[in-house]
């Protein structure tokens, strides 16, 4: 077994695998690979199992309440993430096993950013004039068409991205998880400034609406990746939105299909 580690929202995980498998990981996460083995934040074993053994049926993810420990069990993989201990474990197929490894590694930073006060988002995530802009939908909402209509500028990522307090302010972290459908992420590793939330809206024209309070913090909690669909996490991820929603605007945008709507964006928010 070998040993890569690679750094993502400032957390190092170190992920324990034969030569092929973090290959794999390696070409996926280039850029937030490690070339210095440092001490880790997680330690993340994975092993393969034979592709004709069904492991489970699929479950929605279970947490303990007492330990954190996040339970994922799939046809595809069974995966344990003790947070208490920093340790976890995989089984997975041999097939499709980097997405795979990437939905649980997607948990485990869930549940480490929920631990630090921050959320991972379902959002795209736009730089400009050195600040973060969200754009937040279901899916077929626009997320994607927004990212690719922003370019040149630095897309975050187009579907799931990091936010986390420091204390110059609410953080983006990008993330390099995505698909062939997708605007690929940019390669910068670096976070930004987040400046406020965008709910897409397709319309056939521009406006732009800031939301209450109480609606911002809704329109965040629906946005939340994973964890909002885990009872015993609901508390925590309201809380922590609530905590977004009282610094940073949240607002409605209905757009067209053009990239007129950063005129409207940074006429409210330069």
């Amino acid at each position: 077994m070998s040993k890569l580690q690679v750094k993502m929202m400032d957390t190092i995980i170190e992920i324990v695998s034969d030569d092929d498998t973090l290959r794999q990981i390696r070409r996926i996460y280039c850029p937030y690979v490690l070339e210095f083995i440092t001490l880790p934040d997680y330690i993340f074993e994975v092993d393969r199992v034979q592709d004709d053994k069904v492991l489970a049926t699929w479950e929605n993810p279970q947490v303990d309440e007492h330990s954190g420990t996040v339970s994922l069990r799939h046809s595809s993989f069974n995966a344990n993430i003790d947070m208490s201990t920093h340790k976890s474990t995989g089984y997975f197929y041999s097939s499709q096993i980097a997405r795979n490894i990437s939905y649980c590694i997607i948990q485990l930073l869930s549940m480490d950013a929920l631990g630090k006060g921050g959320l991972l988002l379902h959002s795209a995530c736009i730089e400009r004039n050195d600040r973060a802009y969200f754009f937040m939908g279901h899916s077929g909402s626009g997320k994607s068409t927004v990212a690719q209509l922003s370019l040149p500028a630095r897309v975050l990522n187009d579907d799931l991205v990091g936010i986390l307090p420091t204390k110059t302010g609410w953080m983006a972290f990008p993330l390099p998880f995505w698909h062939n459908k997708q605007t690929r992420p940019s390669a910068e590793t670096n976070p930004v400034l987040a400046a406020g939330f965008y709910k897409l809206i397709q319309s056939s024209e521009i406006s732009i609406t800031r939301l209450s309070t109480a609606t911002s913090t809704a329109r965040l909690v629906s946005s939340t990746a994973i964890l909002s669909s885990i009872p015993q996490l609901a508390e925590r991820v309201i809380q922590i939105s609530l905590s977004i929603a009282n610094v940073l605007p949240v607002y409605d945008l209905c757009f067209q299909k053009n990239n007129l709507f950063w005129d409207t964006i940074l006429n409210v928010y330069p």
